[in-house]
């Protein structure tokens, strides 16, 4: 969804639907995490969020508990030229190899800084996720999956399987 700040400025809001959290779900607050300190031109900027959250009763295992019950709004720069997937299933996108080089090495450059600099594993990186600006410059976005990998450890091993097959 496109959303515009009071002095003009466009974003993008990505709406997180209420959810109960019942269990570990720490996608929101994942997200937030890992993009908060986050300043690099291949990576989507977060400009800002907000969280509320509210006591609701619900049934869990045939038992009525209490459960948070969240609704988070997070913005994001806007970036004008949608999705890498629209630019390469697209015939009439024209991308010159020389535009391809310059992408490909932008995304390789935001995952270089998201791994050694940040600490950050991706774990759902494909065009969908790439969005360009107005100059075609690529910005690694939705880190709903990502984890932050601490100090000791280069890699993350899950048994869990998540993201798109």
């Amino acid at each position: 969804m496109k959303g515009v700040l009071r002095r003009g400025k466009a974003i993008a809001v990505k709406k997180i639907f209420d959810t109960h959290l019942l269990g570990n779900d720490n996608q929101v607050k994942n997200e937030i995490l890992c993009l908060t300190e986050v300043r690099h031109q291949n990576v989507v900027q977060l400009v800002g969020y907000c969280v509320e959250t509210k006591l609701e009763v619900v049934e869990h295992s045939g038992k009525h508990v209490m459960a948070e019950k969240h609704a988070c709004l997070l913005c994001f720069e806007f970036l004008c030229n949608g999705s890498l997937y629209k630019h390469l299933s697209d015939d009439t996108s024209g991308l010159d190899w020389d535009e391809r080089d310059k992408i490909i090495w932008g995304v390789c450059r935001g995952l270089h800084y998201l791994h050694d600099k940040r600490r950050i594993a991706h774990r759902d990186l494909k065009a969908q996720n790439i969005l360009m600006d107005d100059t075609m410059m690529p910005k690694i976005a939705d880190f709903d999956l990502s984890r932050l990998l601490s100090q000791e450890k280069s890699r993350t091993v899950t048994a869990k399987l998540q993201g798109t097959p």
